[in-house]
């Protein structure tokens, strides 16, 4: 029948798709009229890693919603759990050195970079000023949306003067290597700024289950279209 042939192009589309859908996953998003502060200093939130990801781009805050950086802004990725000082991925945004706005953030692709289960990381902006404006909740800014890719992630918090990132302006953490741990009712639970965000990519696993289900359903499909006449026998 008519519809098991809709039906089989419509899972072979999903099939060649699917990849760049999953692709599409960022951690920190946000609403319009979020630029409240112009802090040139690190901002970060932190998060805790319970089932391997992978990140593939990593996002500038764009309180304009145009898609442009007017000055410079770095964006990083650091183990807290392990210390690193150095950046497990990071990223420079000048003028048009970026792809298409996604909503209020702007992303670079970095070359992937795997995510250890079990540790804490802090994703890390500094830069932002006047002309690039930062969301800050203490600042008036609403709480980022968060994307913990079905609980692959935990948010913890946020910090302006915890770092490890030594090319984002600090060689050590500034605060003594203590996280900041706001409880329910502190603005900084689970996370305060609207600065740094990330893209991830799926695990092989979960893109190897997706494709046998689609594979399966295809094929179901295509059997039925043909004992109903609708394929032709070779």
């Amino acid at each position: 029948m008519k519809k098991y042939l809709i039906a089989f192009f419509a899972v072979a589309a999903a099939l060649a798709l699917a990849p760049s859908l999953f692709a599409d996953g960022v951690a920190y998003g946000t609403v319009a009229g979020q630029g409240t502060q112009n802090f040139g200093g690190n901002l970060a939130n932190f998060f805790t890693v319970n089932s391997a990801l992978t990140v593939n781009e990593l996002g500038a805050f764009n309180a304009s919603g145009t898609g442009i950086i007017t000055g410079t802004i770095e964006v990083g990725i650091f183990d807290v759990t392990t210390g690193a000082t150095v950046a497990t991925a990071s990223a420079t945004f000048n003028p048009g050195n970026y792809g298409p706005a996604q909503g209020y953030f702007v992303y670079q692709a970095i070359s992937p970079v795997a995510l250890t289960v079990g540790d804490t990381y802090e994703v890390d902006a500094v830069g932002f000023s006047n002309s690039d404006p930062n969301g800050n909740m203490n600042e008036g800014s609403v709480a980022p949306i968060l994307n913990s890719f079905d609980g692959a992630l935990t948010f913890l918090d946020g910090d302006s003067t915890y770092s490890f990132n030594t090319n984002l302006g600090l060689t050590t953490p500034s605060n003594g290597g203590t996280l900041d741990r706001g409880g329910p009712g502190d603005a900084d639970d689970p996370a305060l700024y609207d600065a740094g965000s990330f893209g991830v990519t799926p695990e092989p696993g979960s893109l190897f289950l997706l494709g046998t289900g689609l594979l399966g359903l295809a094929a179901i499909l295509f059997w039925k279209a043909k004992s109903s006449g609708l394929v032709l026998h070779s």
